[in-house]
């Protein structure tokens, strides 16, 4: 019986075949974006353990020191901050920020600097990658964006020789202008604090190479947590290790480059050994050449005497 609804229409094949999915489709992490569109996090490359032992340390420094004079405030790190509306590409990513009082939203993941998220003070630790921006791009849109200071930290473990290891600015009338450090003693060393206004405290670097908060109240560098101490023993431990493997990698380079340059000298001097063997065999041609040329003259000098030469057969068979 036929159906009543009339025969089932044949299958389209597809003009193409649809597009695969690239192999790491399911395991690329994603952007994340709040109700407006805008980025509340990227996929970024791991940080290095001196970059996030400089961030958390300098955001508990930050905590201990306000906590204990009772303000209202909000550091945190790592978070992304808007300077322009409808710019939801275009954002900056301080790895120290601090909130005095705290955004009317409190704490999140994005803040934008329209809707009141006007921070007093960022920081920013450096490495090779970022240098330019942090000391370019960055310096400018936040001295646009009215921030009253400016920090800049590198870390001794990264090396950049030609910057100095801290940095402070503080905001003018003409834009950020350095903050001159003034040397003192803290438990017997030496070390340069940078005055911060917004902290009512100053920044330095100890003995150790960390990056620390000084309190005047307490003429002291402010405390490290068990866990800070923790990380910052790992990193150590990390930083050695990967050092001596770098050294073994350089020591096993430079062994290949000695065998290497060794091969290249036997080879040149085998080759040195055959361009001198064949001028030898040159030589001793030509020196049989002339010496069959000196017998043939002997022999025409012989036979113009009526002579025959020793080697020569008589002639007539005699």
């Amino acid at each position: 019986m036929a159906n009543a609804a009339g025969p089932v229409p044949a299958l389209k094949e597809p003009t193409a075949p649809p597009s695969p999915l690239p192999a790491d489709a399911f395991s690329r992490p994603r952007e994340a974006v709040d109700a407006d569109g805008y980025l509340t996090s990227t996929p970024t490359m791991p940080e290095l353990t001196p970059h996030h032992v400089a961030v958390k340390l300098a955001i508990e420094s930050v905590d201990y020191h306000l906590e204990k004079s009772a303000q209202d405030y909000l550091c945190v790190g790592n978070v992304l901050l808007y300077d322009l509306p409808e710019q939801r590409r275009r954002f900056l990513s301080p790895d120290l920020i601090l909130f005095r009082p705290p955004p009317p939203g409190g704490q999140a993941r994005v803040y934008k600097a329209w809707e009141g998220d006007r921070p007093e003070l960022v920081a920013e630790v450096l490495s090779d990658s970022t240098r330019t921006k942090d000391l370019g791009d960055k310096k400018t849109r936040y001295a646009q964006l009215g921030i009253a200071e400016y920090w800049l930290f590198a870390p001794p473990e990264f090396q950049l020789k030609d910057l100095p290891t801290l940095q402070g600015f503080r905001l003018g009338r003409h834009g950020y202008e350095p903050i001159a450090p003034t040397a003192t003693q803290v438990k017997g060393q030496a070390a340069a604090l940078y005055p911060s206004a917004v902290l009512d405290a100053a920044w330095g670097v100890d003995a150790q190479g960390l990056l620390r908060l000084f309190s005047p109240r307490a003429n002291d560098w402010c405390p490290l947590s068990r866990e800070v101490r923790q990380l910052w023993w790992q990193a150590q431990r990390q930083l050695v290790a990967e050092r001596a493997r770098a050294d073994r990698e350089q020591a096993r380079a430079d062994q290949a480059e000695t065998r290497a340059d060794q091969a290249e000298t036997r080879a040149v001097e085998a080759e040195t050994r055959a361009v001198e063997a064949e001028t030898r065999a040159v030589e001793a041609e030509t020196r049989a050449q002339a010496t069959m040329e000196e017998i043939a003259r002997l022999r025409r000098l012989l036979r113009a005497q009526g002579m025959a030469s020793p080697d020569e057969p008589p002639e007539n068979g005699a």
